[in-house]
Protein backbone atom coordinates (compact mmCIF):
# COMPACT_ATOMS: atom_id res chain seq x y z
CA UNK A 1 0.00 0.00 0.00
CA UNK A 2 1.08 3.27 -1.22
CA UNK A 3 1.31 6.20 2.01
CA UNK A 4 1.61 9.78 1.93
CA UNK A 5 3.77 9.83 4.96
CA UNK A 6 3.98 13.34 7.39
CA UNK A 7 7.48 15.03 7.40
CA UNK A 8 7.58 17.10 10.07
CA UNK A 9 10.68 18.93 11.47
CA UNK A 10 11.40 19.69 14.99
CA UNK A 11 13.63 22.28 15.93
CA UNK A 12 16.09 21.24 18.83
CA UNK A 13 16.75 24.62 21.28
CA UNK A 14 18.36 23.25 24.29
CA UNK A 15 19.45 26.54 26.09
CA UNK A 16 21.36 26.95 29.73
CA UNK A 17 22.41 29.99 31.86
CA UNK A 18 26.18 30.22 32.62
CA UNK A 19 26.31 31.19 35.88
CA UNK A 20 25.31 27.39 37.42
CA UNK A 21 27.92 23.78 37.71
CA UNK A 22 28.82 23.56 33.77
CA UNK A 23 29.06 20.12 33.52
CA UNK A 24 25.21 19.42 34.67
CA UNK A 25 23.57 21.08 31.41
CA UNK A 26 26.04 19.47 29.45
CA UNK A 27 25.02 16.35 30.61
CA UNK A 28 21.40 17.34 30.71
CA UNK A 29 21.30 18.09 27.16
CA UNK A 30 22.97 15.28 26.10
CA UNK A 31 20.01 12.89 27.79
CA UNK A 32 17.35 14.68 26.57
CA UNK A 33 18.55 14.77 23.16
CA UNK A 34 18.81 11.15 23.32
CA UNK A 35 15.91 10.59 25.17
CA UNK A 36 13.91 12.43 22.42
CA UNK A 37 15.46 10.32 19.90
CA UNK A 38 14.17 7.87 20.94
CA UNK A 39 10.91 8.63 21.20
CA UNK A 40 10.61 10.37 18.16
CA UNK A 41 9.36 8.14 14.84
CA UNK A 42 12.25 8.44 12.89
CA UNK A 43 10.07 7.91 9.35
CA UNK A 44 7.85 10.82 9.54
CA UNK A 45 10.28 13.55 12.30
CA UNK A 46 13.23 15.02 11.35
CA UNK A 47 15.08 16.13 14.55
CA UNK A 48 17.35 19.72 13.44
CA UNK A 49 19.72 20.08 16.58
CA UNK A 50 22.48 22.88 17.40
CA UNK A 51 25.43 21.07 17.51
CA UNK A 52 27.32 23.14 14.84
CA UNK A 53 26.70 26.22 16.71
CA UNK A 54 27.60 26.09 20.17
CA UNK A 55 29.88 23.62 21.92
CA UNK A 56 27.87 20.61 23.06
CA UNK A 57 25.10 22.18 20.84
CA UNK A 58 23.59 24.06 23.97
CA UNK A 59 23.01 27.81 23.70
CA UNK A 60 23.30 31.03 25.94
CA UNK A 61 25.30 33.28 23.50
CA UNK A 62 23.23 36.36 22.57
CA UNK A 63 25.50 36.24 19.47
CA UNK A 64 24.69 32.80 18.38
CA UNK A 65 20.61 33.96 18.04
CA UNK A 66 20.34 34.82 14.66
CA UNK A 67 22.92 31.75 13.94
CA UNK A 68 20.34 29.15 15.18
CA UNK A 69 17.46 31.39 13.61
CA UNK A 70 19.05 30.82 10.51
CA UNK A 71 19.28 27.35 10.28
CA UNK A 72 16.16 26.43 11.66
CA UNK A 73 14.26 28.97 8.99
CA UNK A 74 17.11 26.89 6.48
CA UNK A 75 15.71 24.10 7.51
CA UNK A 76 12.13 25.17 7.14
CA UNK A 77 11.25 23.65 10.86
CA UNK A 78 7.41 23.06 11.95
CA UNK A 79 7.86 23.31 15.58
CA UNK A 80 10.28 24.44 17.96
CA UNK A 81 11.01 22.55 21.20
CA UNK A 82 12.96 25.14 23.63
CA UNK A 83 15.26 22.58 26.68
CA UNK A 84 15.85 24.26 29.60
CA UNK A 85 19.49 22.45 30.86
CA UNK A 86 19.75 24.32 33.88
CA UNK A 87 17.75 27.88 34.79
CA UNK A 88 18.60 28.77 30.75
CA UNK A 89 18.91 32.11 28.84
CA UNK A 90 14.95 33.52 28.28
CA UNK A 91 16.10 36.19 25.77
CA UNK A 92 17.66 33.49 23.37
CA UNK A 93 14.28 31.81 24.06
CA UNK A 94 11.91 34.48 23.23
CA UNK A 95 13.83 36.16 20.40
CA UNK A 96 14.37 32.61 18.59
CA UNK A 97 10.44 31.63 19.05
CA UNK A 98 9.54 34.90 18.02
CA UNK A 99 11.39 34.91 14.89
CA UNK A 100 10.40 31.49 13.53
CA UNK A 101 6.69 31.96 14.19
CA UNK A 102 6.10 28.01 14.50
CA UNK A 103 4.70 26.26 17.52
CA UNK A 104 7.25 26.13 20.32
CA UNK A 105 7.33 23.33 23.35
CA UNK A 106 8.71 24.68 26.59
CA UNK A 107 9.89 21.49 29.16
CA UNK A 108 12.89 21.35 31.61
CA UNK A 109 13.77 18.20 34.23
CA UNK A 110 13.45 18.45 37.72
CA UNK A 111 16.26 19.34 39.35
CA UNK A 112 17.83 17.12 42.02
CA UNK A 113 17.28 17.54 45.95
CA UNK A 114 19.14 20.30 47.53
CA UNK A 115 22.75 19.99 49.12
CA UNK A 116 23.34 21.66 52.03
CA UNK A 117 27.46 22.67 50.92
CA UNK A 118 25.93 23.87 47.34
CA UNK A 119 25.18 27.47 46.88
CA UNK A 120 23.24 27.17 43.98
CA UNK A 121 21.30 24.31 42.06
CA UNK A 122 20.22 24.33 38.64
CA UNK A 123 16.86 26.47 39.13
CA UNK A 124 15.32 24.73 35.78
CA UNK A 125 12.00 25.17 36.76
CA UNK A 126 12.51 29.07 38.06
CA UNK A 127 14.27 29.58 34.65
CA UNK A 128 11.15 27.94 33.11
CA UNK A 129 8.58 30.92 34.64
CA UNK A 130 11.06 33.42 33.30
CA UNK A 131 11.04 31.82 29.62
CA UNK A 132 6.99 31.41 30.04
CA UNK A 133 6.77 35.06 31.16
CA UNK A 134 8.80 36.28 28.54
CA UNK A 135 7.39 34.46 25.48
CA UNK A 136 3.94 35.71 27.24
CA UNK A 137 4.64 39.06 26.54
CA UNK A 138 6.08 38.43 22.91
CA UNK A 139 2.67 37.45 21.96
CA UNK A 140 4.10 33.42 21.32
CA UNK A 141 2.04 30.58 21.90
CA UNK A 142 3.61 27.78 23.44
CA UNK A 143 3.02 24.38 24.74
CA UNK A 144 4.32 23.29 28.30
CA UNK A 145 4.72 19.70 30.26
CA UNK A 146 4.69 20.17 33.78
CA UNK A 147 8.17 20.31 35.22
CA UNK A 148 8.98 16.39 35.81
CA UNK A 149 12.09 13.84 35.35
CA UNK A 150 12.82 13.11 31.87
CA UNK A 151 12.36 9.31 32.24
CA UNK A 152 8.40 9.98 33.39
CA UNK A 153 5.95 9.15 31.33
CA UNK A 154 4.27 12.46 31.40
CA UNK A 155 7.20 13.78 29.54
CA UNK A 156 7.44 10.90 27.02
CA UNK A 157 3.53 11.41 26.23
CA UNK A 158 3.52 14.89 26.29
CA UNK A 159 6.45 15.04 24.02
CA UNK A 160 4.88 12.71 21.59
CA UNK A 161 1.48 15.13 21.60
CA UNK A 162 3.88 18.17 20.64
CA UNK A 163 4.64 16.19 18.03
CA UNK A 164 1.49 15.27 16.84
CA UNK A 165 0.11 18.71 17.35
CA UNK A 166 2.91 20.19 14.93
CA UNK A 167 1.62 17.66 12.25
CA UNK A 168 -1.55 18.94 12.45
CA UNK A 169 -0.64 22.73 12.57
CA UNK A 170 1.53 22.01 9.36
CA UNK A 171 -1.38 20.46 7.84
CA UNK A 172 -2.83 23.24 8.11
CA UNK A 173 -0.86 25.59 7.39
CA UNK A 174 0.76 24.02 3.96
CA UNK A 175 -1.13 21.29 2.57
CA UNK A 176 -4.67 22.82 2.32
CA UNK A 177 -4.88 21.71 -1.32
CA UNK A 178 -8.26 19.90 -2.04
CA UNK A 179 -9.01 18.27 -5.56
CA UNK A 180 -12.32 18.94 -6.59
CA UNK A 181 -13.84 16.17 -8.80
CA UNK A 182 -17.73 16.89 -9.80
CA UNK A 183 -20.28 19.74 -8.27
CA UNK A 184 -22.18 19.92 -5.24
CA UNK A 185 -25.61 17.40 -5.43
CA UNK A 186 -28.24 20.14 -5.83
CA UNK A 187 -30.13 18.81 -2.67
CA UNK A 188 -27.03 19.35 -0.24
CA UNK A 189 -27.34 22.77 0.33
CA UNK A 190 -25.21 21.62 4.04
CA UNK A 191 -22.16 21.34 2.29
CA UNK A 192 -22.05 24.49 0.57
CA UNK A 193 -18.72 26.65 1.29
CA UNK A 194 -17.45 29.53 0.64
CA UNK A 195 -14.14 29.06 -1.43
CA UNK A 196 -12.82 32.31 -1.33
CA UNK A 197 -12.98 33.27 1.90
CA UNK A 198 -11.24 29.73 2.30
CA UNK A 199 -8.63 30.80 0.55
CA UNK A 200 -8.33 34.55 2.21
CA UNK A 201 -8.60 33.51 5.20
CA UNK A 202 -6.92 29.94 5.43
CA UNK A 203 -4.95 29.71 2.04
CA UNK A 204 -6.89 26.86 1.02
CA UNK A 205 -6.85 26.17 -2.68
CA UNK A 206 -9.50 24.10 -3.84
CA UNK A 207 -8.33 22.21 -7.42
CA UNK A 208 -10.87 21.53 -9.93
CA UNK A 209 -10.42 18.60 -11.69
CA UNK A 210 -12.01 17.99 -15.37
CA UNK A 211 -13.87 14.85 -15.17
CA UNK A 212 -13.46 13.89 -18.87
CA UNK A 213 -9.69 13.79 -18.11
CA UNK A 214 -10.91 10.93 -15.13
CA UNK A 215 -12.72 9.00 -17.55
CA UNK A 216 -9.97 8.71 -20.11
CA UNK A 217 -7.45 7.74 -18.14
CA UNK A 218 -9.74 5.20 -16.59
CA UNK A 219 -10.74 3.44 -20.06
CA UNK A 220 -7.13 3.93 -21.01
CA UNK A 221 -5.59 2.08 -17.87
CA UNK A 222 -7.85 -0.76 -18.57
CA UNK A 223 -7.44 -1.49 -21.95
CA UNK A 224 -3.49 -1.34 -21.97
CA UNK A 225 -3.48 -3.85 -19.11
CA UNK A 226 -0.40 -3.06 -18.41
CA UNK A 227 1.83 -4.95 -15.61
CA UNK A 228 1.79 -2.92 -13.19
CA UNK A 229 -1.92 -2.62 -13.72
CA UNK A 230 -2.09 -6.06 -13.76
CA UNK A 231 -0.35 -6.34 -10.38
CA UNK A 232 -2.56 -3.82 -8.55
CA UNK A 233 -5.74 -6.04 -10.20
CA UNK A 234 -4.78 -8.51 -8.35
CA UNK A 235 -3.50 -7.73 -5.34
CA UNK A 236 -7.02 -5.96 -4.86
CA UNK A 237 -8.77 -9.47 -5.67
CA UNK A 238 -6.76 -11.25 -3.41
CA UNK A 239 -7.74 -9.00 -0.51
CA UNK A 240 -11.38 -7.85 -1.12
CA UNK A 241 -14.60 -10.27 -2.18
CA UNK A 242 -15.26 -9.35 -5.73
CA UNK A 243 -17.51 -12.12 -6.28
CA UNK A 244 -20.76 -9.82 -6.97
CA UNK A 245 -18.58 -7.26 -8.94
CA UNK A 246 -18.14 -8.03 -13.02
CA UNK A 247 -14.21 -8.44 -13.83
CA UNK A 248 -15.08 -5.19 -16.17
CA UNK A 249 -16.61 -3.21 -12.96
CA UNK A 250 -13.57 -4.74 -10.88
CA UNK A 251 -11.12 -3.30 -13.42
CA UNK A 252 -12.37 -0.11 -13.47
CA UNK A 253 -12.33 0.35 -9.17
CA UNK A 254 -8.53 -0.82 -9.72
CA UNK A 255 -8.17 2.01 -12.92
CA UNK A 256 -10.18 4.62 -10.77
CA UNK A 257 -7.86 3.62 -7.25
CA UNK A 258 -4.87 4.83 -9.39
CA UNK A 259 -6.14 7.45 -11.70
CA UNK A 260 -7.46 9.56 -8.64
CA UNK A 261 -4.03 8.98 -7.22
CA UNK A 262 -1.95 9.69 -9.57
CA UNK A 263 -4.26 13.12 -10.43
CA UNK A 264 -3.97 14.04 -6.79
CA UNK A 265 -0.66 14.17 -6.83
CA UNK A 266 -0.06 15.51 -10.19
CA UNK A 267 -2.01 18.67 -8.93
CA UNK A 268 0.17 18.74 -5.45
CA UNK A 269 -3.12 17.95 -3.53
CA UNK A 270 -3.22 16.20 -0.36
CA UNK A 271 -7.23 15.05 -0.50
CA UNK A 272 -10.26 15.39 -2.83
CA UNK A 273 -14.24 16.28 -2.43
CA UNK A 274 -16.00 13.79 -5.05
CA UNK A 275 -19.48 13.70 -6.05
CA UNK A 276 -20.52 10.14 -6.21
CA UNK A 277 -24.31 9.90 -6.53
CA UNK A 278 -24.63 10.79 -10.54
CA UNK A 279 -21.78 11.42 -12.17
CA UNK A 280 -19.59 8.20 -11.46
CA UNK A 281 -22.38 5.80 -12.32
CA UNK A 282 -23.75 7.47 -15.64
CA UNK A 283 -19.70 7.86 -16.82
CA UNK A 284 -17.37 5.22 -15.34
CA UNK A 285 -19.96 2.56 -14.64
CA UNK A 286 -19.80 2.07 -10.87
CA UNK A 287 -19.95 4.56 -7.94
CA UNK A 288 -16.60 5.37 -5.78
CA UNK A 289 -17.15 4.28 -2.51
CA UNK A 290 -14.79 1.67 -2.21
CA UNK A 291 -12.69 3.46 -3.76
CA UNK A 292 -12.86 6.15 -1.58
CA UNK A 293 -11.67 4.46 1.04
CA UNK A 294 -8.89 2.53 -0.26
CA UNK A 295 -7.65 6.51 -1.22
CA UNK A 296 -7.94 7.39 2.12
CA UNK A 297 -6.09 4.06 3.47
CA UNK A 298 -2.99 5.63 1.42
CA UNK A 299 -3.30 8.59 3.29
CA UNK A 300 -5.03 10.79 0.67
CA UNK A 301 -8.85 11.27 2.50
CA UNK A 302 -11.88 11.64 -0.01
CA UNK A 303 -14.93 13.43 1.25
CA UNK A 304 -18.50 12.70 -0.09
CA UNK A 305 -20.44 14.68 -2.16
CA UNK A 306 -18.08 17.06 -2.79
CA UNK A 307 -17.74 18.39 0.89
CA UNK A 308 -15.01 20.50 0.72
CA UNK A 309 -14.72 21.31 4.62
CA UNK A 310 -15.65 17.32 5.39
CA UNK A 311 -11.93 16.78 3.05
CA UNK A 312 -10.20 19.74 5.21
CA UNK A 313 -11.81 18.12 8.30
CA UNK A 314 -10.23 14.62 7.60
CA UNK A 315 -6.63 16.24 6.63
CA UNK A 316 -6.63 17.74 10.04
CA UNK A 317 -7.93 14.60 11.89
CA UNK A 318 -5.11 12.32 9.90
CA UNK A 319 -2.01 14.79 10.33
CA UNK A 320 -3.33 14.36 14.62
CA UNK A 321 -1.32 11.01 14.14
CA UNK A 322 1.33 12.13 12.27
CA UNK A 323 -0.42 10.57 9.32
CA UNK A 324 0.00 6.85 10.54
CA UNK A 325 -3.80 6.20 11.27
CA UNK A 326 -6.55 5.39 8.46
CA UNK A 327 -9.99 8.12 9.10
CA UNK A 328 -12.93 7.27 7.81
CA UNK A 329 -15.79 10.03 6.55
CA UNK A 330 -19.25 9.43 7.80
CA UNK A 331 -23.35 10.10 8.07
CA UNK A 332 -24.23 10.55 11.05
CA UNK A 333 -27.82 8.65 10.71
CA UNK A 334 -29.64 7.31 13.35
CA UNK A 335 -29.56 7.17 17.18
CA UNK A 336 -29.65 3.48 18.80
CA UNK A 337 -32.55 1.76 19.42
CA UNK A 338 -31.28 0.21 23.13
CA UNK A 339 -28.67 2.58 24.14
CA UNK A 340 -29.27 6.30 24.48
CA UNK A 341 -26.04 7.36 24.28
CA UNK A 342 -24.84 5.82 21.33
CA UNK A 343 -25.56 6.67 17.18
CA UNK A 344 -24.93 4.94 13.70
CA UNK A 345 -21.83 6.18 12.00
CA UNK A 346 -22.67 4.94 8.71
CA UNK A 347 -21.61 5.70 5.26
CA UNK A 348 -22.63 3.79 1.81
CA UNK A 349 -19.51 2.10 1.45
CA UNK A 350 -16.51 4.33 1.92
CA UNK A 351 -14.94 3.08 5.14
CA UNK A 352 -11.14 1.75 4.27
CA UNK A 353 -11.17 -2.22 4.19
CA UNK A 354 -7.79 -1.72 6.50
CA UNK A 355 -10.67 -0.87 9.02
CA UNK A 356 -12.23 -3.52 8.58
CA UNK A 357 -13.34 -5.57 12.12
CA UNK A 358 -12.26 -9.16 12.06
CA UNK A 359 -15.08 -12.12 10.92
CA UNK A 360 -16.01 -9.50 8.39
CA UNK A 361 -16.88 -11.15 4.34
CA UNK A 362 -15.29 -7.84 3.31
CA UNK A 363 -17.67 -7.30 0.44
CA UNK A 364 -17.89 -5.16 -2.60
CA UNK A 365 -21.14 -5.16 -4.32
CA UNK A 366 -21.84 -5.21 -7.87
CA UNK A 367 -21.96 -0.77 -7.41
CA UNK A 368 -18.69 -0.62 -6.18
CA UNK A 369 -20.05 -0.13 -2.63
CA UNK A 370 -17.86 -1.95 0.54
CA UNK A 371 -19.98 -3.96 2.84
CA UNK A 372 -18.48 -3.91 6.39
CA UNK A 373 -17.87 -3.33 10.15
CA UNK A 374 -15.13 -1.57 10.60
CA UNK A 375 -12.73 -2.65 14.36
CA UNK A 376 -14.14 -1.78 17.95
CA UNK A 377 -12.01 0.70 20.03
CA UNK A 378 -11.82 4.28 20.82
CA UNK A 379 -12.53 6.88 18.42
CA UNK A 380 -12.10 10.50 18.03
CA UNK A 381 -14.57 12.39 15.96
CA UNK A 382 -14.11 15.92 14.29
CA UNK A 383 -15.60 18.47 11.86
CA UNK A 384 -14.27 21.45 10.59
CA UNK A 385 -17.22 23.73 9.70
CA UNK A 386 -18.03 27.84 9.68
CA UNK A 387 -20.42 30.05 8.26
CA UNK A 388 -20.76 33.90 9.04
CA UNK A 389 -19.89 33.69 12.72
CA UNK A 390 -16.56 32.39 12.22
CA UNK A 391 -14.89 28.66 11.92
CA UNK A 392 -15.21 26.03 14.70
CA UNK A 393 -13.13 22.53 14.99
CA UNK A 394 -15.74 20.14 16.85
CA UNK A 395 -13.62 17.71 18.63
CA UNK A 396 -15.11 14.54 20.72
CA UNK A 397 -14.37 11.23 21.53
CA UNK A 398 -16.13 7.94 22.31
CA UNK A 399 -16.15 4.25 21.73
CA UNK A 400 -17.50 1.75 19.63
CA UNK A 401 -20.22 -0.18 20.62
CA UNK A 402 -22.45 -3.67 19.72
CA UNK A 403 -25.54 -2.62 17.71
CA UNK A 404 -27.77 -4.11 14.50
CA UNK A 405 -26.00 -4.80 11.73
CA UNK A 406 -26.58 -2.33 8.41
CA UNK A 407 -25.70 -2.79 4.93
CA UNK A 408 -22.89 -0.47 3.80
CA UNK A 409 -19.87 0.52 6.19
CA UNK A 410 -21.19 1.44 9.71
CA UNK A 411 -19.73 1.59 13.15
CA UNK A 412 -21.95 2.17 16.11
CA UNK A 413 -19.99 5.06 18.64
CA UNK A 414 -21.50 5.21 22.02
CA UNK A 415 -20.75 8.86 23.87
CA UNK A 416 -21.03 10.18 27.42
CA UNK A 417 -24.08 12.21 26.93
CA UNK A 418 -25.77 11.69 23.01
CA UNK A 419 -28.41 14.73 23.35
CA UNK A 420 -25.25 16.74 24.29
CA UNK A 421 -23.40 15.94 20.93
CA UNK A 422 -26.47 16.20 19.38
CA UNK A 423 -27.49 19.47 20.46
CA UNK A 424 -24.01 20.78 19.41
CA UNK A 425 -24.73 18.95 15.92
CA UNK A 426 -27.93 20.92 15.82
CA UNK A 427 -27.16 24.17 16.36
CA UNK A 428 -24.05 24.35 14.14
CA UNK A 429 -22.43 25.60 12.26
CA UNK A 430 -22.35 21.36 11.79
CA UNK A 431 -23.95 19.23 9.23
CA UNK A 432 -24.49 15.27 8.73
CA UNK A 433 -20.87 14.74 8.53
CA UNK A 434 -18.03 13.82 10.70
CA UNK A 435 -14.55 12.79 10.23
CA UNK A 436 -13.76 9.56 12.58
CA UNK A 437 -10.17 8.01 13.35
CA UNK A 438 -9.69 5.48 16.26
CA UNK A 439 -7.59 6.27 18.91
CA UNK A 440 -7.86 9.43 21.31
CA UNK A 441 -6.73 12.39 19.61
CA UNK A 442 -8.81 15.15 21.02
CA UNK A 443 -5.99 16.24 23.21
CA UNK A 444 -3.67 17.09 20.30
CA UNK A 445 -6.73 19.02 18.30
CA UNK A 446 -7.28 20.71 21.57
CA UNK A 447 -3.39 21.90 21.04
CA UNK A 448 -3.55 22.77 17.58
CA UNK A 449 -6.46 25.16 17.69
CA UNK A 450 -4.48 27.05 19.73
CA UNK A 451 -1.82 27.97 16.95
CA UNK A 452 -4.98 28.54 14.78
CA UNK A 453 -6.14 31.67 15.52
CA UNK A 454 -9.33 31.75 13.60
CA UNK A 455 -9.97 28.37 14.19
CA UNK A 456 -12.59 27.79 17.52
CA UNK A 457 -12.38 25.03 19.50
CA UNK A 458 -15.46 23.48 20.17
CA UNK A 459 -14.90 20.51 22.41
CA UNK A 460 -16.85 18.12 24.13
CA UNK A 461 -14.69 17.45 26.54
CA UNK A 462 -11.93 19.85 28.72
CA UNK A 463 -8.51 19.25 28.51
CA UNK A 464 -5.64 20.26 31.24
CA UNK A 465 -3.72 23.15 30.30
CA UNK A 466 0.12 20.88 29.56
CA UNK A 467 0.75 18.24 27.68
CA UNK A 468 0.95 14.52 28.96
CA UNK A 469 -1.72 14.82 31.83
Amino acid sequence: MIMQKTNVKLGFLPIKRNVFDMQAPIDTKYAIEDKIRELTPADCVEIVDCNDIADDGLIYELTDIDKVIEKMKSADIDGLFIAHCNFGTEEVAVRVAKALKVPVLLWGPRDVKPVPDVIRLQDTQCGLFATSKGLTRSNTTFSYIVNCHLDDSQFAKGYVEFLQTIGVVQAFRKKMRILLIGSRPRPFLSVMSNESELFNKFDVEVVPQPFFEVEKRVNDMVSQNNKQFQERYTELKNRVDFSQVTEENAKKITALIEVIYELTIQNDCFAVASECWTLFPHTVGIRPCFVNGELTARGLPVSCETDILGAITSLLLQAADLGRSTTFFADVTIRHPDNDNAELLWHCGTFSHCLMASGEKGLVNQLGKGQWRIKDGGITICRFDGDGDGYRLLVGEGKSTSGPPTESTYVWLETDDWARWEEKLIFGPYIHHLTGMHGNFGRILAEACRYMPDVKLDAMSEYPLSLGR
